[in-house]
């Protein structure tokens, strides 16, 4: 158990570094998707959420994904999605504090960024 939260925690580092390379480069979502990233539009504000090429949307019991405005930039930051099996109440604190969201059935969701959701 503690081997696969070091896996996902180092996964999620690695993704946090090319979202800090992301924004100081001024990335757009379709630079991603030319480069075969999976991208795609989701959420109540139908923001663009990209996937490293032939990652699946839940590799495992978590996946982190970069997350871009509606149309494209700017880049707003990370999302950490985990299933629903291993979410133990944890707080989202990097949004807005409370718990996760579920955001499909058995995927429950953090914001590495304020979403004024809640």
């Amino acid at each position: 158990m503690k081997f696969r939260k070091l896996v996902v925690l180092l996964a999620a580092l690695t993704l946090l570094l090319l979202a800090s390379t992301a924004s100081a480069h001024g990335l757009e979502s379709g630079d991603l998707a030319d480069a075969g990233w999976n991208c795609f539009p989701a959420g109540p504000a139908n923001w663009i959420h990209c996937m490293p090429p032939g990652a699946p949307l839940m590799k495992g019991k978590a996946t982190t994904v970069m997350v871009f405005g509606a149309d494209g930039h700017p880049f707003m930051g990370t999302e950490l999605l985990i299933h629903k099996s291993v979410y133990n109440g944890q707080l989202c604190v990097t949004d807005h504090g409370g718990p996760y969201d579920e955001v499909l059935p058995g995927v429950m969701a953090c914001h590495h960024f304020e979403t004024g959701h809640h």
